[in-house]
């Protein structure tokens, strides 16, 4: 284990000030800004005591479905952008650690930058209620915030989108063209917005369990997560395992 935690301080050495980070903070402040402009539009829409929950569902639909397939694919492409621009892969293979080591860090950090981000989203839609509480008193956010409820649906999102950062990863650093990477998740999240409105491969197809996992009521969850949880341990095994084998030329 000594050989993962070396890689995964040198992976938090290069992501320091890096776009990646940036990003972290970007993508769900985009997503809340543009909701918080939806409400400050249509505050009649938030009277009552559900104006919590349905800002809620609606900022996670807008970072289910649309930001967060997109999300995972940039970040994961950043974070084996280095290695790719740098020709450093044989550097990499030539050091005294094993290659399972270097994926495992690079997996393991694409978690955190994911988590980060949510946690990030979380925060500000509980700004982006805030301002509607002092700009439009009358509307349903002067009640209390929902932190279970919350806190709950949120989590959903999070687990059930493991297994995209798990096939983004072996992605972008299988493939050196960064076009690959970014072009897969971009063909993936279009697909998306189609597969959703299959109740039968919407529940299993790997880009549409976030929304899912929190948004359809009458869905499997422990199927849900079965599928997120599952087929991201096994690809990320099947991840380390191929570039431990894969050849450098």
């Amino acid at each position: 284990m000594i050989y993962f935690f070396r890689a995964l301080s040198a992976e938090q050495l290069k992501l320091k000030r890096s776009l990646a980070m940036w990003m972290v903070l970007i993508a769900p402040l985009a997503v809340c800004f543009l909701y918080l402009m939806i409400m400050l539009k249509t505050p009649e829409s938030y009277y009552g005591p559900s104006a919590w929950e349905g800002e809620i569902k609606s900022i996670l639909s807008m970072w289910s479905v649309m930001m967060l397939p997109l999300y995972i694919t940039l970040e994961t492409a950043l974070t084996a952008n280095s290695e790719h621009n740098n020709q450093i892969w044989k550097y990499l293979y030539a050091l005294p650690i094993p290659r399972w080591s270097i994926f495992s860090a690079k997996w393991v950090m694409n978690l955190f930058l994911v988590l980060s981000s949510s946690v990030v989203c979380f925060i500000l839609t509980i700004g982006a209620g805030i301002v509607m509480r002092y700009v439009f008193p009358e509307t349903g956010f002067v009640h209390n915030f929902p932190w279970t409820y919350a806190l709950t649906v949120n989590g959903k999102v999070f687990l059930a989108s493991l297994f995209i950062i798990s096939i983004h990863t072996w992605i972008s650093l299988n493939w050196k063209n960064i076009i690959i990477a970014i072009g897969s998740g971009m063909v993936a999240a279009v697909g998306n917005l189609t597969i959703m409105m299959s109740e039968k491969w919407g529940a299993i197809f790997p880009w549409t369990l976030p929304f899912y996992a929190y948004a359809v009521e009458d869905v499997n969850l422990i199927q849900i997560y079965a599928i997120a949880l599952g087929g991201s341990l096994l690809f990320a095994i099947f991840g380390s395992f191929w570039l431990s084998k894969k050849q450098i030329f």
